[in-house]
């Protein structure tokens, strides 16, 4: 039986960036879309509280979804050796919603942890999505990605295309489809304003636009959440589910942990509202069913726009909760003696 050595060895021909690794010129376009905190508390069970068997306890703590289109300039690892292995460019959309993880003692509710979870994203290149799937856990799925590419260009069509079908039925063909878009109504494109001087001056508007005067109050455990104090301290926190199938049943994980990371900021270079009235196209998707997952309908409007580029670093992460399937483990182990 082989010696087992916890030590990560890469492998030629992997795609995937080791982290930590930094994103430089990232132009980042987001609308703010109404839901519910009924349907996002369903995503929470989903994601974190039934995989981990309810050993850890999410709750949405906004009943906004926030829809970003972002091209990236640049993105590589930041550690020897491998940040000579160059940087790839590349698109990205994400649909992210915010979270805390609570934790009752006594009677007495804490907040142990508030963080960004995304149950949808897209990529342009395959190499980033290797990298935030085996890395982070981030749900990647490759995309083709029609926005902006500067602060310059039209500002009137976001759009996302990737390989899905309309429903699932035995035998359908699945084809590269419109996910979802979202327009600006106007003929004339609105010009994109300068209205944040630094990252302090933008993190402030983007906590007023996403929740309000600052403070979330949570009825059903009597708590009241500081964002000022907890989110958005020129990093944004990330809460993920990563896992891997057993090999010898498709039901059955062989792996599961719940991390925490960041993305760090490192430059700011601009931002400011995006002008403009903007509505969101959902066409049925039976693969990436969004409008039922996170509670948004075809033909809603955005209740906010924002633009901002910036560079930042996904650090190295936290792992929050794990589970390795003895089962399996027993198998493999078996397999090599």
């Amino acid at each position: 039986m082989s010696t087992q050595n916890s030590k990560c060895f890469y492998q030629n021909g992997l795609l995937n960036f080791p982290q930590p690794f930094s994103i430089t010129n990232s132009l980042m376009m987001s609308f703010l879309f109404q839901s519910d905190l009924k349907s996002l508390q369903t995503v929470c069970d989903k994601w974190l509280n039934i995989p981990t068997g309810n050993e850890l306890n999410y709750i949405p703590i906004s009943s906004m979804i926030l829809v970003t289109f972002s091209n990236n300039g640049q993105s590589g690892p930041t550690t020897e050796p491998y940040v000579d292995w160059g940087t790839v460019a590349y698109q990205e959309v994400i649909l992210s919603m915010f979270v805390a993880r609570v934790n009752k003692e006594g009677e007495v509710w804490i907040i142990e942890n508030v963080s960004t979870l995304v149950p949808y994203i897209f990529v342009t290149e395959g190499i980033v999505m290797g990298s935030g799937r085996e890395v982070y856990g981030m749900p990647k799925t490759l995309g083709w990605v029609e926005m902006p590419y500067t602060t310059t260009d039209n500002m009137n069509t976001f759009s996302l295309k990737t390989i899905g079908t309309p429903l699932f039925k035995k035998g359908q063909q699945f084809s590269k489809d419109v996910i979802f878009s979202i327009n600006e109504t106007s003929e004339i494109s609105p010009p994109l304003s300068t209205d944040w001087k630094d990252l302090e001056e933008a993190s402030a508007a983007l906590k007023k636009i996403i929740f309000g005067e600052g403070h979330i109050d949570l009825p059903g455990i009597n708590l009241i959440i500081e964002i000022a104090e907890l989110f958005m301290k020129k990093e944004l926190p990330f809460t993920s589910l990563r896992q891997l199938r057993s090999i010898s049943s498709a039901d059955e994980a062989a792996f599961k942990e719940v991390v925490d990371f960041s993305a760090k900021a490192t430059s700011f270079n601009g931002g400011g509202v995006l002008k403009g009235t903007y509505f969101l196209t959902l066409p049925e998707q039976a693969l990436f069913p969004i409008a039922e997952d996170l509670g948004l309908k075809d033909g809603q409007p955005a209740l906010a726009g924002f633009w901002i580029n910036w560079d930042f670093i996904f650090e190295n992460g936290t792992e929050i909760w794990s589970f390795t399937n003895k089962k399996t483990l027993i198998e493999r182990i078996e397999s090599v003696i």
